[in-house]
């Protein structure tokens, strides 16, 4: 039997003002909570299906949220305000184990050591079994704790004078975040149940090393702006923000990267580790070949500085009241989130997740190698008979940019009816994507290593280092997209009962790095040639190319006397809704090609994009889209694999 999921969760909330003056004024709030859930049907680590009940995942979260805040006003024209604030978020994720009992010994929570499985001490807590196509016991099995600090000050000074206010401020932020006990199962998966019973399991997974992170972030920022007031018709806004964004690194000395521009492309037989980097405050003895970073990041740092310029307009068109125009543009800064570097502790030379498939020779009593010690720098050594296939960090990784600018005509066609058109774009650059930093060269147009012809025998001579294979990923901030779109919009507002909204959205955006706005942390995943961004430049695949909504709210006329039976019965009734007419997304059809000569198969992060075949045109694809149905179901058997 299933146990359900519970949840629960205590909040405390208190707000305090004092007026300590006529000029002075402090305000406090503060935020308490804290919750509890068991998710009792976790998927299988191996499998991603179905679980037997009784491995839940339990989960406790806490929140403390807390800001003292003070205006002070010098005069009527001139007041500041300072805010400090602090967050703290606490994240507490357990798998547990049923407690069973072993013949000859005491109950106690089931381990792979109960089972006759020899494993190292983190595995042997945290037991996977799957049998493929059958049962699997053991759950997710990863856990982890979290503690979140984020300590920040702002201040704020305003300044009337004439036609000008003036708006100068500034803040400081320093980021904490300790990771720590993650966990994750020794892992066996087998290929059948007689596999199973006489104990030869097909895959063996586990994590070793040090996986314990303590990230740190400090960051600032300067902003100045002055609104001007020029006539009566027309106001500006003119400003600039300077912004300090540090690199996320770890105070424990555990950040490490792989700089494609330090690797040797011929690399010794003996191999090498040239091209390791590791964090500036790396504790321990660098082994030959590796270098130290400039940061605690092990990345060059680029982009910490910042600046954004800022531009307004608000015009009122003459001889006429009814029309105004406005417009602006601006300059934003996307910081890139913890995941890309939660996804990297798994990697060496501090950590190392080991998947043996197919786990040949492995048997149940024994499936996992000894552990060695860490930092172990030598699953790192390369050479021309290994095929690394590491997620590395450009070593000019950045905060991505976007540019925004709109403007827009504004009218009054009656007293409850007004009418507005407009134009937005956006140009996106240093836009984050996943690129094979390792695809083979053509050697038709760049001969390399003695090949002047493409053929999947000299595969492995073409690749621009020798020693990875064509699936090492280097996450780098080189996307770029253009966006635009046309918005009108009619607004009745609420009169004689009335209310109605109607929006209508012409829309566009073209990239090379389709994905980045809607993809996981990492980024885009590019599709086919990996060094030709002019090659994969193209609409955007989140874009609906035309959205209609319109809101609606009417009350209906009830009697005049609504205190009466048949008032109260026949009044306060109202309909309202929301509809929306709306095209439907691009669709990216992509292919697997095992045969593709730039050794972008498909089968990994990076796709390929499907061709026409010779005797089919555009046209002849079918799409159709059943009622109900969530997405689309494709005609293809004229649509055949890519060729470089």
């Amino acid at each position: 039997m299933s146990t359900a999921c519970p949840f629960s969760e205590n909040q405390f909330v208190t707000n305090l003002d004092f007026n300590q003056s006529e000029k002075s004024k402090w305000s406090g709030r503060f935020f308490w909570a804290n919750n509890n859930q068991s998710n009792n049907f976790t998927t299988n680590a191996g499998t991603g299906g179905g679980n037997v009940p009784g491995f839940p995942l339990v989960t406790d979260n806490q929140f403390r949220d807390f800001s003292l805040a003070n205006s002070y006003v010098f005069t009527s024209n001139l007041v500041n305000q300072i805010v400090v604030g602090y967050a703290r978020s606490v994240r507490e994720s357990v798998p547990s184990q049923p407690v069973v009992s072993v013949a000859g010994g005491t109950s106690s929570p089931l381990t792979l050591g109960a089972l006759g499985t020899n494993a190292p001490p983190n595995d042997n807590v945290a037991p996977s079994i799957a049998v493929l196509g059958g049962f699997a016991i053991g759950g997710n099995g990863q856990g982890f704790n979290a503690f979140q600090n984020n300590y920040s000050f702002e201040d704020t000074l305003s300044y009337v004078h004439g036609m000008h206010s003036f708006r100068f401020g500034g803040g400081l932020s320093w980021q904490q975040i300790n990771f720590e006990r993650f966990t994750f199962p020794g892992l066996l998966v087998y290929a059948n149940m007689p596999d199973f019973l006489t104990g030869h399991p097909f895959l063996s997974a586990d994590l070793q090393g040090l996986v314990d992170r303590a990230w740190r972030a400090k960051n600032g920022s300067f902003y100045a702006m002055d609104n001007i007031r020029l006539t009566s018709s027309l106001s500006i806004s003119l400003g600039g923000r300077y912004e300090r964004q540090g690199v996320i690194g770890d105070a424990l000395g555990r950040s490490s990267n792989i700089d494609p521009l330090l690797l040797n492309p011929n690399p010794p037989a003996a191999g090498t580790l040239q091209g390791v980097v590791v964090a500036s405050n790396f504790q321990g003895t660098l082994p030959s070949g590796a270098v130290r970073g400039p940061n605690s990041a092990a990345i060059n740092g680029d982009g910490q500085n910042l600046f954004a310029p800022r531009v307004g307009y608000v015009y009122k068109l003459p001889w006429t009241n009814r029309f105004v125009l406005r417009g602006g543009y601006g300059m934003y800064f996307t910081r890139s989130t913890g995941q890309l570097f939660l996804q990297l502790i798994a990697v060496p030379p501090f950590s190392s997740f080991r998947v043996v498939i197919p786990a040949v020779g492995r048997t149940a009593a024994n499936p996992f190698d000894p552990v060695p010690t860490f930092p172990d720098f030598t699953s790192l050594a390369y050479s021309p008979s290994t095929a690394l296939a590491p997620q590395v960090f450009s070593p000019n990784y950045r905060p991505s940019v976007v540019q925004e600018y709109s403007t827009g005509l504004q009218t009054q066609l009656a007293r409850d009816l007004s009418l507005e058109i407009g134009y937005h774009g956006a140009r996106g650059t240093k836009l984050a994507e996943e690129r094979a930093f390792n695809q083979a060269l053509d050697a038709t147009v760049t001969p390399i290593r003695g090949q002047s012809d493409n053929t999947l025998a000299n595969l492995g001579l073409r690749t621009p280092f020798q020693g990875f294979s064509n699936g090492a990923i280097e996450l780098q901030t080189e996307g770029s997209s253009w966006y635009n779109a046309l918005d009108v919009s009619l607004n009745k507002r609420f009169s004689r009962g009335l209310q109605v909204l109607a929006s209508y959205t012409w829309a566009r955006s073209l990239t090379d790095a389709s994905g980045s706005s809607t993809g996981i942390g990492q980024g885009a995943n590019l599709i086919g040639d990996q060094n030709n961004p002019q090659a994969r430049y193209g609409p955007d695949g989140f874009i609906r190319p035309n959205r209609f909504v319109v809101s609606y709210l009417y009350d209906f006329p009830g009697p005049g006397n609504r205190s009466s039976l048949r008032g109260r019965v026949l009044s306060g009734w109202g309909v309202s809704g929301v509809t929306t007419v709306q095209s439907g997304r691009r669709l990216t059809l992509t292919t697997v090609d095992p045969t593709n000569a730039f050794g972008i198969t498909g089968a990994g992060l990076n796709s390929i994009p499907a061709q026409l075949a010779a005797n089919c045109k555009a046209g002849q694809l079918v799409t159709t889209v059943p009622p109900k149905a969530s997405s689309a179901t494709i005609s293809t058997p004229r649509v055949s694999p890519a060729r470089p």
